[in-house]
């Protein structure tokens, strides 16, 4: 019965090493990449209607670029100037941003010390850090802080500890 068992397991692994064997030796993609040769070979490129132009003038093509003024303005607006007369650091002196943060997106909650609360307090946008001094926003920079004074307002980010 030993002989038996030991017999059919020999057969077993000789039979699974001539199938490993034949797929090793021969690829079954041979029938797929010869029809995708025949199919690419048929192919014809289309024609896309572009004339190629060979020696183009390039000199002339950059002299047309450079003068046309409007190619070179800022594709952004330059930031809006400080109001004159507002001292943005007077304002801000003694306003510092923690680390600490509160809540995502518009409703998230900022720690900042300020004079009246040297361990810091918790703003958000839109609260008043100081009489004068408004949450404007949060960039990646910072926090962006509105400073409004006899009629003029200015903005300044403190930055991230």
């Amino acid at each position: 019965m030993m002989r038996l068992f030991t017999t059919l397991g020999l057969l077993a692994v000789v039979a699974l090493l001539c199938a490993a064997g034949v797929l090793f030796f021969t690829d079954p993609y041979t029938d797929h990449r010869a029809a995708m040769a025949a199919q690419l070979a048929e192919v014809m490129p289309e024609e896309h209607g572009a004339a190629i132009v060979p020696d183009a003038d390039y000199r002339e093509y950059q002299k047309i670029i450079v003068s046309r003024a409007a190619l070179w303005e800022p594709l952004v607006a330059p930031p809006a100037p400080t109001a004159k007369g507002i001292d943005t650091a007077k304002a801000l002196e003694g306003i510092e941003v923690k680390k600490g943060k509160i809540g995502t997106g518009a409703d998230a909650k900022y720690l900042i010390r300020t004079p009246a609360a040297p361990k810091g307090a918790w703003f958000k946008i839109g609260d008043a850090v100081r009489d004068n001094v408004v949450i404007k926003g949060v960039t990646a920079e910072g926090i962006e802080m509105e400073i409004s004074e006899s009629g003029g307002k200015a903005t300044a980010v403190l930055a991230f500890p």
